[in-house]
């Protein structure tokens, strides 16, 4: 009588998934409408300067859904 192969203790398991058409369906928390806010304008001379070292120097806006900055660059400044 031929010896049969010794079964190995753990399953194989086929890794392999059947492809669906249909995209996957995704929970989306709608925003919620904000008050719409009015466009302001301001000029940079208005926004004080922030001197980070010497030859650097930065301003912010900051808004309800936007932050712009500015940053100033003297010659000779390095920046990493």
């Amino acid at each position: 009588m031929p010896k049969s192969k010794p079964k190995s203790k753990s399953k194989s398991v086929s890794r392999t998934k059947a492809k669906s058409t249909k995209p996957a369906k995704r929970a989306v928390a709608m925003p919620v409408a904000a008050p719409v806010a009015a466009l302001q304008y301001i000029p940079w001379h208005t926004i004080p300067l922030e001197d980070l070292n010497p030859l650097l120097q930065r301003q912010f806006v900051v808004g309800q859904e936007i932050m712009l900055a500015r940053v100033l660059l003297k010659k000779g400044c390095i920046v990493p």
